[in-house]
């Protein structure tokens, strides 16, 4: 009988169930308190509105997972005709707001700078969980925060002049590649448009690696540097976008990812890849330029950077912020200037009347024989405004770097909350209507005055909006102007680009040929070919009397 009363008896639940149940509860409702209070209670409190924006698809987690994140500068800009000029949305525990506008984005991210300029990666789950030191997002925004000063010391306007040697030579290189590749075949099924990209890659990384480092490169495609910095921009590129990081806010998401993988796939890739890259990029090239320092070659910035700091006591504090500086810089090239470069070979073959104007300042104002030097750039108005209208046609990041405010802001009678996450849309604010004429199409010749000068009022370089705003505008934008101006100006002086394709009358969908997410550069440049303006001999006594300059 008492086994029977026994076996009638409700089983007890064991510890290894209770425990995991209990917590795994109380962190939901933990999660959904925070969310309740923060977005409904709190709102109510507030005697402003949050900004307008699409309705929330649901009440904890807001946005989450309905963001655009393919290309969204385009979805964002086609919202600001129902919600104007801001708009805000929220995931988890962050609060998003994507300014549309020029004037909105002056009165908040610069006017307001001293408290819009923050950097939103990094919290206190991350610190307790050392997670910082496993993301991508949290390792570049900490060598961001480190490292700020020592790029502006080394990356200002006036010290940007270091850099010019390196950067002739590269470009220099770069054209005798260009003389090379236009002896290759070319037809309507085969072009130079895959090699060419190559090159290009490698003359915007080579120069910040040889001026940061002192070490050459070859090829950007097949050297273990260069891909390695190429694919740490790729790690973190998603995560720029709005919403990108929101899986970040998730509560012991490093705990989620090591039990269930699956259910965070990127995050569980992005942890498992990206330290090892990181160090890479930071540890490898440094050493090299150690080994280079103690043989007595001082040429490179770091080898320069940590003499001096030898000679104020030799500090491992400032050694770290010279590692951080330099894989920085070295990680932003991989991406930026290339793809402006690339945007302008587009440029040429889909305007070949903008290319033959340019040809005809550059052999006015140089002459026979000559190749530009930074010298010529005041006397090439014409050459200086495709230059920015590159910038402005198809900037490298449409969404721009995310900002975080450390205030509330009012703005126009709308409540932007401590902490919001902060895009502007650089794509919408350069492609206005209001502000450009047919901003879709290619013309330099809005940034001229009737009489042909260039135009004062965009004369200084924080104009170009694809380098940001505020405190957190582009360090680098002095060294990457120098380098984007003359390879332009270089490569329409000795070279002529055209278009190879069986149908030239085809219309082209040129965004095909650009990557989706936050840094959108050219894949492909669609069938081009280059040829040289002169004889093979003369370009190369052009190419070798310009040695002075480096």
């Amino acid at each position: 009988m008492t086994s029977s009363g026994e076996s009638m008896l409700p089983a007890r639940p064991s510890l290894s169930i209770l425990i995991p149940t209990a917590f795994v509860a109380s962190l939901w409702c933990y999660i959904a308190f925070n969310l309740i209070y923060r977005h409904i209670l709190g709102q109510r409190t507030n005697r402003l509105p949050y900004p307008p924006g699409p309705l929330s698809p649901n009440l904890l987690l807001g946005h989450y997972g309905k963001v655009p994140m393919k290309k969204p500068w385009f979805d964002y800009m086609e919202m600001g005709k129902t919600y104007g000029e801001l708009i805000y949305f929220r995931t988890l525990w962050d609060n998003i707001l994507v300014i549309n506008s020029a004037e909105a984005t002056y009165e908040i991210m610069e006017k307001q700078a001293r408290i819009t300029s923050d950097r939103p990666f990094g919290n206190a789950l991350d610190r307790f969980t050392n997670w910082d030191q496993n993301t991508a997002l949290s390792v570049y925004s900490e060598a961001w925060r480190r490292t700020r000063r020592t790029f502006h010391q080394n990356f200002r306007s006036e010290a940007a002049v270091k850099f010019h040697p390196v950067q002739v030579e590269k470009i220099h290189k770069f054209l005798k590649s260009l003389i090379e590749l236009s002896e290759s075949p070319c037809s309507d099924k085969q072009t130079h448009s895959d090699q060419l990209v190559n090159y290009i890659s490698t003359l915007s990384q080579g120069i910040m690696i040889k001026s940061v480092y002192g070490i050459e490169i070859q090829s950007a495609t097949n050297e273990a540097l260069p891909k390695a910095a190429r694919e740490f921009a790729d790690l973190v590129e998603e995560s720029l976008l709005p919403g990108g990081s929101t899986y970040r806010s998730i509560p012991f998401v490093h705990l989620w990812a090591w039990l269930a993988p699956s259910m965070l796939s990127k995050f569980a890739r992005v942890q498992r890849n990206t330290k090892e890259t990181w160090n890479m990029v930071r540890g490898e090239p440094f050493k090299e330029a150690m080994k280079a320092l103690k043989s007595g070659n001082h040429s490179s910035l770091v080898g320069e950077l940590i003499s001096q700091n030898e000679v104020r006591g030799g500090s491992a504090e400032e050694v770290d912020r010279i590692k951080n500086m330099g894989s920085t810089a070295v990680s932003a090239a991989a991406d930026t200037t290339a793809s402006a470069t690339t945007t302008f070979y587009i440029a040429l073959i889909l305007y070949p009347e903008v290319q033959s104007k340019a040809q005809e300042e550059l052999d006015k104002v140089l002459g026979p024989g000559r190749i530009p030097s930074f010298k010529d750039r005041k006397h090439l108005p014409y050459v200086e405004a495709i230059y920015r209208e590159v910038m402005r046609w198809h900037p490298a990041l449409p969404i721009g770097f995310p900002h975080k405010s450390t205030e509330d802001i009012i703005y126009k009678g709308y409540l932007i909350p401590k902490g919001t996450l902060i895009h502007a849309n650089i794509w919408a604010i350069t492609h206005n209507p209001d502000q450009y004429t047919s901003p879709e199409k290619f013309i330099p010749e809005r940034y001229l005055n009737k009489d042909g000068s260039f135009n004062e009022k965009y004369v200084n370089i924080n104009t170009i909006d694809a380098y940001g705003y505020g405190r957190r505008v582009c360090v680098g934008r002095h060294v990457a102007d120098d380098t984007l101006w003359l390879t332009m100006a270089s490569i329409l002086a000795t070279m002529n680009v055209s278009r190879v394709c069986e149908d030239e009358s085809e219309v082209l969908d040129i965004e095909k040929y650009y990557t989706d997410a936050a840094l959108c550069h050219p894949h492909t440049i669609p069938g081009c070919k280059v040829e040289p303006r002169l004889s093979k001999n003369e370009l190369e006594m052009m190419l070798d009397q310009g040695k002075d300059e480096y």
